[in-house]
């Protein structure tokens, strides 16, 4: 089936010879099944099904590779300005479950009230990264029953991410953060993941993938994390853990091993081009942390170790990413993520943009190359109509 989107507003095209994409207005973009095949004005082919698009921008679909579709929409409007000032202003640490799911539990019928609103929890928020650009996402979830059926109910490309880990995280007073081990629960919950984990991969709708996902760097053991590295390249599939998400786990890293999160993660194999890392925000050079080294984005760079940014939750704890120019600069390969709601992928990639500028103090701070921002500046200059622009 041809479909041809007739005299489309904006497009979002690569340039083979630049390496990036550019814009381009008031052009014709052709499909053939799943073949682009013309992308200029004017198309006097065939077509099967014409769309007007001049009041669209055609791009390339968006990759969200990091949030938690099935948790983060259930607290809407309850928990998203909740910080801890006591815990250096994250607001992750704390128990927020009794503003979003203790209702669930008091009512009869409670379990099947919980599949219900994890349900209308995940569809409402593809729904909003549908609406904004983004095709595929990985959902990080503790694995329930029904999730891969409804990931592929929805249409997106999903790729299932199924949490696990060895301790639970337990602020008794407020200020203090405490671990609540049980690693037999780990393994269990871990075996539960790789059976969920394989389902996707051979779900028959083929839009699902997987990774594999120990939850956090603190809150699992050394074997948790190397079995699960050993899992995901059996399977050639990505392991994904939140790394360098927040202080108090910097501290915590420090104090078990005398390193960093990432530096510890390289004294034990655990980087390299098959592992991202959530967020991994505060590095040993972060103000914030006041550490000594500054080798962390190093290692991420000469192991290929991949970033997932999600910079707006962040931003509504006072923090942000020192910063997202000085990470690709350095060669990491740096991905974007909505991490919370709203699942809203233009507002990542602008606030990825607007923050990276305004800590680095340079209007193009958050250029992908050191070229880049001549060509930018000078081709604006001349006109709009083939403007480059950044690449992520």
């Amino acid at each position: 089936m041809i479909v041809l989107i007739r005299n489309a507003a904006w497009v979002v095209a690569w340039d083979a010879d630049l390496g990036q994409h550019f814009y381009r207005q008031g052009v014709d973009v052709v499909f053939d099944g799943n073949r682009l095949v013309h992308i200029d004005p004017d198309y006097t082919g065939k077509s099967d099904q014409i769309v007007d698009g001049s009041a669209f921008c055609v791009m390339p679909g968006m990759v969200n590779v990091h949030t938690h579709l099935q948790s983060e929409s259930l607290g809407r409007g309850l928990i998203e300005e909740l910080g801890n000032p006591a815990l250096y202003m994250t607001g992750i640490l704390d128990e927020k479950s009794v503003f979003v799911t203790s209702g669930l539990t008091e009512q009869a019928g409670g379990a099947t009230a919980q599949l219900a609103a994890n349900a209308a929890s995940t569809q409402n928020a593809i729904a909003e990264l549908l609406k904004s650009g983004a095709t595929t996402v990985v959902d990080l979830a503790v694995a329930y029953d029904g999730w891969l059926d409804l990931l592929a109910g929805t249409g997106i490309r999903a790729v299932a991410a199924p949490m696990y880990r060895d301790a639970k995280w337990h602020v008794p007073t407020g200020h203090r953060l405490d671990y609540l081990w049980d690693v037999e629960k780990g393994r269990r919950d871990f075996a539960t993941a790789l059976a969920a984990v394989d389902a996707a991969t051979h779900h028959p709708s083929g839009r699902l993938g997987a990774m594999i996902a120990p939850m956090q760097i603190d809150t699992c053991g050394l074997e948790l994390l190397r079995d699960s590295l050993a899992a995901a390249r059996q399977r050639r599939l990505k392991m994904t853990v939140h790394c360098s998400q927040h202080i108090p786990e910097f501290q915590e890293m420090v104090r078990r091993h005398g390193v960093t999160p990432v530096q510890w993660m390289h004294e034990n194999g655990l980087l390299g081009p098959d592992t991202l890392l959530g967020h991994a925000l505060f590095l040993d050079h972060h103000s914030l942390v006041q550490w000594w080294t500054r080798r962390d984005l190093d290692l991420l760079a000469e192991t290929g170790t991949s970033v997932a940014h999600c910079p707006v939750v962040f931003s509504r704890y006072g923090q942000m990413m020192e910063d997202v120019g000085s990470y690709i600069r350095k060669g990491v390969n740096v991905a974007i993520g909505t991490d919370t709601e709203p699942q809203n992928m233009a507002e990542e990639l602008r606030m990825a943009s607007t923050m990276g500028r305004a800590r680095a103090r340079d209007a193009a701070g958050a250029m992908p190359r050191s070229a880049a921002p001549r060509r930018w500046v000078a081709t604006i200059s001349a006109g709009w109509r083939s403007a480059p622009m950044p690449t992520w």
